[in-house]
């Protein structure tokens, strides 16, 4: 094993429960390092005295004072160094740092989305290449672990490949509970997986893995099986709408608030625009959800369509499995009003929002959705797995929706760069032709046996570490798994 330390490149709301992971791979004798993008999460990393160093890539640059020389040259010179243009692509995705609001918020948020400039972002790119080499130089680390969500990180990984660092991305395993997996690339491939899933077809699958993957079969099957992640995610929603974090509220935002005018004021690169989280904008928030959340309801359906329809399941708004995964894709109302003009003339599309947002988007994006026509709006209690069932095919970007389609026979297409679209019973269109051209005929796509579904399954299990993902309140027995998890991962790839 190499030496060096263990990064962690992470976020506010993640580093509390990486501290608790850093604090078990210290006992093991592993440094760990953090590294931010924001002054306050470096401060959150020191209180915790779980790492070796704290670093905030970011420390010393402000987005007031611009360098007087176009940052251009050193960002063509990093393209040419990684072999690809990509600058353009990771800030667009990166609605944190260039979009603070989408299209059509100004209804959720007052009117107070701002956008950074071009020559803002790419300053603050040219400030983290510099900053990150000497990093690297300095530290010398063995692995880096971090979400590839933002722009920093993005950039972080596609320089860190060039210089033969490993840069892992841990997520769920969906339908896999207790489970982590750990991507190597930016996009949602996931190359193991699919490596794993590829023997599983040649050699067959192994008699206890095959047992495993029966049981979670039935269990889709017979149940409602909701993702861990997603488990996760309604949890947290829950809590937040607690009755004392309503009490505290008041109090948060204006806290929010004062530490987004020291830290615009200061230049932070990273931090909000103060319009955006002050109490007239909080305000126009808590008056409008209501009346979007009526909205919504007025114009969706809590009735299946008696015929034959397709089903599309939305995303997240943003989403780094939309934005990043499914960039060409990522605007959710023409790819449905795509997806609608491809069907046969007897047949509807059911779009059923996300259950964590749903009713949380403008009016004006669920009155474009609901006029698109044969497009059914469907109510976001109506079970899912009732939707699937009923479906001829169901189409998404990377929704785990696929997964429990391919258990259950049913045709699936994927639009995004997902690990699933590898499985049998998932057609991949990269276009709008091959979307038309799979879609003309739904019923003959192909369908997924038992076979398939367990060879799904089991690649997922084969491919991922046997540890829940860290979350905050995870439990000291699955924080310590988690640790042991990023050890053998780093001891299986030989680093």
């Amino acid at each position: 094993m190499q030496d060096g330390p263990i990064v962690f490149l992470t976020y506010r709301g993640e580093i509390p429960a990486w501290s608790r992971v850093a604090d078990e791979l210290r006992a093991a004798g592993m440094p760990v390092d953090l590294w931010v993008t924001d002054s306050a999460d470096a401060r959150l990393g020191i209180a915790g005295g779980s790492f070796r160093k704290v670093v905030n890539l970011f420390e010393g640059f402000d987005v007031r004072r611009l360098p007087p020389t176009d940052p251009a040259e050193a960002l063509l010179a990093l393209e040419a160094e990684v072999g690809q243009p990509f600058v353009h692509l990771d800030a667009a995705i990166d609605r944190a740092l260039n979009a603070f609001t989408a299209p059509g918020d100004d209804e959720i948020y007052g009117g107070a989305g701002q956008r950074r400039s071009w020559l803002e972002t790419a300053a603050m790119v040219e400030h983290l290449i510099s900053t990150l080499r000497a990093q690297v130089e300095s530290a010398r680390p063995r692995a880096i672990f971090g979400e590839t969500a933002n722009m920093a990180s993005r950039v972080v990984h596609r320089l860190l490949a060039t210089q033969g660092i490993l840069h892992l991305n841990p997520l769920f395993a969906p339908y896999a509970a207790g489970r982590s997996y750990f991507e190597e690339a930016l996009d949602g491939r996931w190359s193991r997986c699919g490596r794993v899933y590829a023997e599983l077809v040649a050699d067959g699958i192994p008699a206890e893995t095959r047992q495993w993957a029966e049981r979670a079969l039935r269990s889709i099957r017979d149940d409602d099986a909701t993702p861990q992640f997603t488990q996760e995610l309604f949890a947290s929603l829950r809590q937040s709408r607690s009755p004392a974090r309503t009490a505290r509220r008041v109090g948060d935002v204006l806290r929010r608030w004062s530490s987004a005018k020291t830290t615009f004021a200061a230049g932070e690169p990273r931090a909000l625009p103060p319009a955006l989280v002050s109490p007239r904008s909080a305000v126009a928030r808590v008056l409008n959800r209501p009346r979007n959340r009526r909205y919504y309801g007025a114009v969706s359906t809590r009735a299946l369509p008696s015929q034959p329809f397709v089903s599309f399941f939305l995303h997240m708004r943003p989403e780094w499995t939309v934005e990043s995964l499914a960039f060409e894709w990522q605007d959710q109302v023409h790819t449905v009003r795509l997806c609608a003009a491809s069907l046969p003339a007897d047949h509807v599309l059911v779009v059923k929002d996300h259950p964590a947002t749903a009713g949380s988007s403008s009016r004006s994006f669920y009155r474009e959705l609901s006029t698109i026509p044969g497009v059914v709006l469907l109510h976001h209690t109506v079970p899912t797995r009732d939707v699937i069932r009923r479906s001829q095919a169901i189409v998404t970007l990377t929704g785990t929706t696929v997964i429990e389609a391919v258990c259950v026979s049913v045709p699936a297409v994927v639009l995004g760069s997902t690990y699933y679209e590898r499985f049998g019973g998932v057609t991949r269109a990269h276009t709008f032709a091959e979307i038309r051209s799979a879609l003309a005929a739904p019923a003959a796509l192909p369908r997924a046996g038992d076979l398939d579904a367990i060879r799904a399954l089991s690649a997922t299990h084969l491919a991922s570490q046997p540890a829940p993902y860290p979350v905050i309140g995870a439990s000291p027995k699955d924080i310590r798994a988690f640790a042991h998890a990023v050890l053998q991962e780093l001891e299986d790839r030989g680093v």
